[in-house]
């Protein structure tokens, strides 16, 4: 096995122990958060906390595209073009920070105070929430080229160890404000979350200074590489802003027709939703500067391969994850919330349906941005996504219930899926039968094993603890024959029985 492929199973392993230590801390932690709060507050939160995370995922989409460009010119080998490029997108964040603290204080201020549904008496908390959360998102924006760099470098280590410091001291604080208490916990748990973000931020400066040469606090104004910079950055920013303006909206369209308490319910789904979708992380960061490294250096096979590979397997994880939470959502919700706000358990449902979608929405994605040529993909495909908002105002109108924007946001997913595949055919005539028969069809087959044992068990057990350990181990049981029997090919099971011999030998000593 070559280093690279031995880098990306190194760090998927990173990551994976990143996730699993994320999404048990980060459930937990929501629990106590709801509890602390309540459900009025805990909405509050969620809904001003979301209208905020437009900014976060506009800096998201800022941030893969520093990445996008840090590793192409890794790939090429250029590090005069590599340290241009981190020193012009560090100028463009230093711009951005003044541009969002602009809006954020004027257009932003406006629209909470007077356009959403808060419960009287807490319209200073909310302002509170809106205030430091976006001290939050701002440190977050100066932190992107460094964050970027420690992961286009694929140091991954640092990237994990951080993100499990960060959920750790959430957990910490939340505990104390439970055991303590504040004069109003909605304003103390907001304060302290934007000192962890500050935190973070100090942490990724201060890391990527000193590992990496190009990582100074240069401000440059290159004109070619500006224009280049930002014709990708735009569509990445146009693409990922009409996703989020579409899931934030939904929070609005749920608070105008049935108040903070539905958005209660659509906050606890996220937070399953969040938790699941880091799984994909654990295999999509690793790879992901990998093919873009590989197209930059003319390697299409091997990009081909590991967008393949990539895909299939993060499918994996997510159906051996989602399969049982789809199936057991009241026992997961009821043991982990104790109390469970109305409509949680559909929208739980819908979510990780949706989150299976979006799997392949982000390993095409990464093939795409590697060419460079995202106009399909971020503006025409994205015009899909935006239509959920009319279409769900209009059902809601006419008498629809709380989960019907949920399903037209997950359809829309699958169909922003399909113009995906073909804007990829187009792009780099990726082979859709050879596709199919690598990655659709394992994953359809495990589907249907994992339907025909576990299913039954659903409908003739009783819900109790029995069945949902039943369920947990069949489906962890019949995932992992089935990926082994119809899922991987013979150079990937030789690869694994090489990895159980190895073990085997050293237990014998």
């Amino acid at each position: 096995m070559n280093e690279n492929n031995s880098r990306i199973i190194r760090n998927s392993a990173y990551m994976y122990v990143r996730m699993v230590f994320i999404m048990l801390i980060s459930l937990y932690t929501s629990r106590i958060v709801l509890e602390i709060l309540g459900f009025a507050d805990f909405g509050i939160y969620n809904l001003i906390g979301g209208i905020i995370s437009i900014f976060t995922v506009v800096s998201y989409s800022l941030s893969t595209s520093v990445q996008r460009f840090l590793n192409m010119a890794i790939g090429k080998g250029d590090a005069v073009k590599l340290k241009r490029y981190f020193s012009q997108s560090f100028s463009i964040f230093v711009f951005l920070f003044a541009a969002f603290l602009l809006i954020g204080m004027s257009a932003g201020v406006w629209f909470v105070s007077s356009s959403l549904n808060i419960p009287a008496g807490r319209e200073t908390a909310a302002m509170w929430v809106y205030f430091t959360t976006l001290a939050a998102v701002l440190f977050s924006i100066l932190q992107i080229p460094f964050s970027g760099a420690v992961i286009a470098h694929e140091k991954m280590g640092f990237f994990a160890m951080l993100g499990i410091v960060d959920v750790c001291i959430r957990l910490v604080v939340v505990v104390l404000l439970k055991i303590y208490g504040s004069p109003d916990n909605l304003i103390s748990y907001s304060i302290c979350i934007a000192a962890i973000q500050v935190l973070l931020t100090v942490s990724y400066m201060f890391y990527a200074g000193h590992k990496f040469d190009e990582c100074t606090f240069s401000l440059i104004y290159d004109r070619k590489t500006m224009k280049e910079m930002l014709s990708f950055m735009g569509l990445s920013l146009f693409g990922n802003t009409a996703s989020s303006f579409t899931m934030q909206g939904i929070n609005v369209i749920l608070n105008w027709f049935f108040g903070t308490v539905v958005n209660a319910a659509r906050g606890i789904a996220s937070q399953v939703n969040i938790a699941v979708l880091r799984l994909v992380e654990c295999i999509n960061t690793p790879t992901k500067p990998q093919i873009v490294q590989a197209y930059a250096s003319g390697d299409y096979e091997r990009m081909f391969l590991l967008f393949e590979k990539n895909t299939k397997y993060t499918s994996f994880l997510m159906i051996i994850l989602c399969f049982p939470l789809f199936t057991e959502t009241e026992f997961i919700l009821r043991i982990w919330l104790g109390k469970v706000p109305l409509y949680a358990n559909v929208f739980t449902r819908i979510v990780l349906l949706e989150s299976f979608f979006a799997v392949y929405s982000y390993s095409m994605s990464t093939v795409i941005g590697a060419t460079g040529k995202l106009r399909h993909m971020e503006f025409y495909g994205r015009f899909i996504i935006l239509a959920v908002l009319p279409v769900a105002y209009f059902l809601l109108k006419a008498g629809a219930g709380p989960a019907v924007p949920m399903i037209v946001s997950m359809a829309a997913q699958i169909l922003y899926v399909s113009y995906l595949l073909f804007d990829m055919k187009r792009l780099v005539n990726i082979d859709t039968g050879k596709l199919f028969t690598h990655v659709v069809k394992p994953i359809l087959i495990l589907i249907f094993c994992l339907s025909a044992v576990c299913v039954p068990e659903y409908l003739f057990m009783d819900d109790s603890v029995l069945r949902f350990f039943v369920i947990g181990f069949s489906s962890v049981a019949v995932s992992l024959a089935s990926i082994y029997v119809f899922g991987l090919d013979e150079n990937e099971k030789r690869y694994v029985k090489s990895l159980l011999h190895k073990k085997s030998g050293k237990r014998r000593f």
